[in-house]
C-alpha cells in the first residue's frame, strides 16, 4: 500500500511541476516575443505584458504551494530534471526581466522627454496668446 501512495504522490508532483515549467516557459516565450520587438513595441503593450505576468506569477506560486503540500520525501529522476528545467527557466527570467526594465526605462525617458516638449509647447502657445492680447500703442505721428 506504501508503494501506492508513494506513486501518487509522485505523480501528483510530476503533474504539478509540468504545469509550472509550461507555465515558465509560457511567460517566457510572451516575454521574448515582446523583446524581440522591442523598438516597435508600444508601452501599451508592454504594461499589459506585466499585467498578464502577474497572473502567471500568481499561478505558479500556487502551483508551488500546492506541490510543497505533498511532502514528497524522495523524488525520482523526472521530478529532478522537471525541478531542474524550471530552476533553469527561472534563472533565464531574471535575465530577460532585467532586459524587460531596460527597455521601460528608456520608453518611460521617451515619454518624459516628450511631456516636456509638450509643456514647453503649451508656454509658448500662452505667452504668444498673452502677447497678442496685450493693448499695443500705435504711433501715429510717423504715419
Amino acid at each position: 500500500m506504501l508503494g501506492t501512495s508513494r506513486g501518487s504522490t509522485e505523480n501528483s508532483a510530476r503533474q504539478l511541476l509540468e504545469q509550472e515549467l509550461q507555465c515558465f516557459q509560457l511567460i517566457m516565450k510572451r516575454t521574448q516575443d515582446i523583446l524581440d520587438e522591442s523598438d516597435s513595441t508600444s508601452l501599451n503593450i508592454i504594461l499589459d505584458l506585466l499585467d498578464a505576468r502577474d497572473i502567471w506569477i500568481s499561478e505558479l506560486k500556487a502551483l508551488e504551494e500546492r506541490r510543497g503540500r505533498l511532502k514528497l520525501r524522495d523524488p525520482g529522476a523526472v521530478i529532478l530534471d522537471l525541478q531542474e528545467r524550471i530552476a533553469q527557466h527561472a534563472k533565464s527570467l531574471v535575465v530577460t526581466d532585467a532586459k524587460l526594465l531596460d527597455i521601460l526605462q528608456i520608453k518611460r525617458t521617451g515619454v518624459v522627454k516628450e511631456l516636456g516638449k509638450l509643456a514647453e509647447n503649451k508656454d509658448e502657445v500662452e505667452r504668444t496668446k498673452r502677447r497678442n492680447q496685450e493693448p499695443r500703442l500705435i504711433d501715429t505721428r510717423r504715419a
